[in-house]
């Protein structure tokens, strides 16, 4: 039997949830904020399942992942037993320089 996997958040993906739902809570509302959060965490748990439906990012590192949810994108690694979710990035910044920069930082090269 194939035990489910289970979403694992890195602290790099922790802190861009937190900074992303005060941007929108400060800037709008609240509940804009926490329905964004709920949408990202229904795009994860969909990864737990279906996680090669996301783009390949083997350039960046390898076993790199790239999912889009909305106006962000989730940059992922599959394993065995679980989703680790390392950085979620608004579409709108420079997605390759801020993964080069992230990678070069955390060694996941």
């Amino acid at each position: 039997m194939v035990t489910p996997r289970r979403v694992v958040l890195a602290p790099t993906a922790i802190a861009d949830i937190d900074n992303i739902y005060l941007y929108i809570a400060e800037n709008g509302d609240p509940k804009a904020a926490e329905g964004q959060i709920e949408r990202l965490w229904s795009a994860f748990e969909r990864l737990c399942t279906f996680p090669e439906h996301g783009r390949k990012r083997d350039l960046l590192a390898r076993g790199l992942y790239s999912l889009v949810a909305g106006n962000y994108v989730v940059f992922y690694l599959p394993h065995d037993d679980r989703i680790e979710i390392v950085r979620v990035i608004h579409g709108r910044r420079d997605i390759e320089q801020e993964m080069v920069s992230f990678l070069k930082r955390h060694l996941l090269r």
